[in-house]
């Protein structure tokens, strides 16, 4: 019984001698470092990880080569990674933008120039942003 409590403070006192050693600043620091890689998402914060949501098309109808501004939440802030596909033609967007509040919600624009080989007459419009694929709103292209 006596070699077994003696056994039981040797090993409480190497834990002590262990957290107070020189080491332990280095110990706390990696210990640290471990648990804020594993709270973050690994993500740059600019990077998209949720779905696109398109709220609008203004206007919801035009030419081709007009510039048409989506107005929506979860574009790339990097203008150029915001794919539109009008019908099934794609293009990259002009510009990125942070917009007050509007009443649908709507926190970002981009503005893309409607291709000129979009097929003419009502269809749809959408947004690829990094690989990821927003909701589809109505949209007709008119003759020039």
């Amino acid at each position: 019984m006596k070699k077994a409590k003696k056994e039981s403070r040797s090993q409480e006192t190497g834990a002590r001698r262990f957290l107070w050693s020189p080491f332990r600043g280095l110990f706390s620091i990696f210990f640290l470092l471990i648990l804020s890689a594993c709270s973050g998402s690994g993500v740059p914060s600019d990077t998209t990880t949720t779905q696109p949501l398109v709220m609008a098309a203004l206007p919801n109808f035009a030419p081709t080569g007009s510039t048409i501004t989506l107005q929506g939440i979860g574009f790339s802030l990097i203008f150029n990674e915001n794919i539109v596909v009008v019908g099934n033609v794609s293009t990259q967007a002009l510009s990125h933008q942070f917009i007050p509040n509007t009443p649908a919600g709507a926190t970002e624009e981009i503005t893309f120039t409607i291709p000129s080989n979009s097929q003419i007459g009502p269809g749809s419009i959408f947004a690829i942003v990094d690989d990821v694929i927003s909701n589809t709103i109505p949209f007709t292209v008119e003759s020039p």
